[in-house]
């Protein structure tokens, strides 16, 4: 009776969540990649913003907040960055969580794939370790931008961003210490 409700429950993994996964990874994958691709094009908007920025024109707007075009087409350039950091997220996010799933479905007694699992388990700490350090590094370019906006560096432009990468530093070290 009890190996008639595993074989049961094989089966039903076997035919409705294995598909079920792998279709919506092929959905998700389309969706990341339209995702990457607008993202990549707003950078490159960015990008052409200013480089006609600093280019073409000798001052800045009057309703700019940037006391010249320069420092405006640095904060353009910042913002494409930040683009370009955050594109590539949700494809990393679904190929680890998809494979964790997928590994997670497999287990058995089978030594093979308790070290498959161990493997995707380890994946998904690294893609969570590399989107904090992507985080952290979108932190520090909007720092970049806030203290070309205000003009100044100062303690309660600086406190907020501090307080945030302090708090992401610590994530990361927990992530570290649990990957070993």
């Amino acid at each position: 009776m009890n190996n008639s409700k595993s074989s049961t429950e094989s089966w039903i993994y076997q035919r409705l969540i294995r598909k079920s996964v792998r279709l919506s990874v092929v959905f998700f994958t389309v969706a990341s990649i339209i995702f990457l691709i607008s993202f990549l094009t707003a950078a490159a908007f960015e990008c052409f913003k200013a480089i006609h920025l600093y280019w073409f024109s000798s001052s800045s707007d009057s309703n700019s907040l940037y006391e010249s075009a320069g420092i405006e087409a640095i904060a353009f350039s910042l913002k494409a960055v930040e683009y370009i950091l955050v594109a590539p997220l949700p494809y990393l996010f679904l190929l680890a969580i998809g494979n964790y799933v997928l590994k997670v479905g497999d287990l058995s007694q089978d030594s093979d794939t308790k070290d498959d699992l161990e493997a995707a388990q380890n994946l998904v700490v690294g893609v969570k370790t590399f989107a904090t350090a992507l985080l952290a590094s979108i932190v520090a370019v909007d720092l970049t931008g806030s203290v070309l906006k205000s003009g100044e560096l100062s303690l309660d432009v600086v406190l907020p961003y501090a307080i945030i990468l302090a708090v992401l530093s610590l994530y990361l070290y927990i992530l570290q210490m649990h990957s070993r």
